[in-house]
């Protein structure tokens, strides 16, 4: 891992969910890459635990005894002791009973019959558990096969496996999970595509479900236009999403950029205002989007002036004064867009920090054009990585912040408390 924590890192809500609703897909957990439900050591547990894998695997070989290694009721019996290694935390042996299980199936049902479909969800949580990646995207592309057999191109349960894929090659692009994560932005942005056009034609413009699917649109093409510089030469791989090259298909999206990212912003508040109960803060948290992605395009002017129609939509909106301070009181590093997490962040509370978090801080002046001026850095923990404050100033002078906003207009911030968190 570099020094700097990837600076486009992904909140990991998804990573290990392998197969869930649409509705669920934004609600999930971000616990879940780190707690994956593991047995917790517990003496009767452990005998509970013990006991019921015996008691599976008896009634296995009896099964076998009986009617033969490919039985079709062995399958659930294998589900039923793939569970409890599961919950035992032995993940590679869940594997390795899971892998006979599909056998089974697809042995007695066919190569893409439905009921494989729990048994590779099953599959995917333990190899994740387990951090065999690439057998996660293999397994991945085997349940984005099934679905296609079975259902037709319009039809919602493609929907579900579309996101379902999508959001894993996005997160395990910015995890650096697998070898090329180019390969997996492309991928997901051209299944972000395909969801967008399903939504459309099956439920209208304005769906909420496209909110979630526009702002995956938004995040993978910036970082696609802004790693054109890394693109290879083609692959087979990208024949699996109808794409010629990558190189053709990244310098496709690398030049409108500017105009797809502010079209995808704009269908999103259209969406959104579209509703019969509107929610003004997300509403202004678009609109300061807008702005925000003008800022970055150095298109400083316009920038202003949709930084001053959020605050002034806020300010009609927002009669308590719920989110007006919070969203305009303070720079905000940018891009602030869904699914990324930049290394630094300001106004930290260092008390509130975990004992292994690594940063420097420092304190910066920040332009009303939301410019980086007079850098400091004041301290650093653990005191070593102070040797680092040269990659940290580089790095802030190239960071672009939305500026604090006094009555609507950007103004200049004096020594802004700031952290920048470092890798292991």
């Amino acid at each position: 891992m570099n020094d700097f924590v990837c600076i486009f890192m992904l909140s990991i809500a998804l990573l290990l969910t392998p197969m869930v609703s649409f509705s669920k897909l934004v609600t999930a957990s971000s616990a879940t890459l780190n707690n994956n439900n593991e047995h917790q050591s517990n003496p009767s547990n452990d005998n509970v635990l013990e006991e019921l894998i015996e008691k599976y695997q008896s009634a296995i070989e009896s099964i076998e005894s009986e009617q033969g290694t490919y039985s079709s009721q062995l399958t659930q019996e294998l589900l039923n002791l793939s569970d409890l290694y599961q919950k035992h935390g032995d993940h590679h042996k869940a594997v390795d009973i899971l892998k006979r299980s599909l056998h089974l199936t697809r042995i007695n049902e066919g190569l893409y019959s439905s009921n494989q479909i729990p048994i590779v969800n099953k599959l995917i949580f333990n190899l994740k558990a387990s951090k065999q990646w690439d057998l996660v995207n293999d397994r991945y592309y085997y349940l984005y096969q099934i679905y296609h057999r079975i259902y037709n191109e319009d039809d919602v349960e493609l929907l579900d496996v579309g996101l379902t894929l999508a959001n894993w090659h996005l997160q395990s692009s910015l995890l650096d999970l697998m070898p090329k994560p180019l390969n997996g932005l492309i991928a997901s942005h051209s299944l972000f595509s395909q969801a967008e056009r399903l939504i459309t034609e099956q439920y209208g413009e304005n769906d909420m479900r496209l909110i979630q699917v526009l702002n995956g649109l938004m995040v993978t093409q910036y970082l696609l236009s802004i790693n054109i510089d890394k693109v290879e030469t083609p692959r087979d791989v990208y024949s699996q999403f109808q794409m010629s090259s990558s190189s053709q298909y990244v310098s496709s999206v690398y030049r409108n950029s500017f105009a797809n990212g502010k079209d995808l912003i704009e269908r999103e508040l259209h969406v959104l205002e579209f509703q019969p109960e509107k929610n003004h803060l997300d509403i202004t948290k678009n609109k300061l989007k807008l702005a925000d992605w003008y800022l970055i395009n150095n298109k400083n002017q316009s920038a202003v002036r949709y930084y001053q129609n959020a605050y002034n939509y806020a300010l009609s909106h927002d009669s308590n004064n719920d989110f007006t301070q919070i969203l305009f009181g303070q720079p905000v590093a940018l891009p602030d867009l869904p699914y990324i997490n930049g290394v630094g962040r300001s106004n930290v509370n260092g008390a509130n920090l975990p004992e292994t978090a690594r940063y420097v801080e420092v304190l910066m002046d920040v332009s009303r054009y939301g410019d980086t001026r007079n850098i400091k850095v004041v301290s650093a923990k653990p005191k070593e990585i102070i040797s680092k404050r040269y990659k940290v100033i580089s790095y802030l002078r190239n960071l672009k912040l939305r500026p604090r906003l006094v009555d609507g207009t950007p103004v200049v911030t004096k020594e802004l408390p700031f952290h920048v968190f470092l890798g292991n």
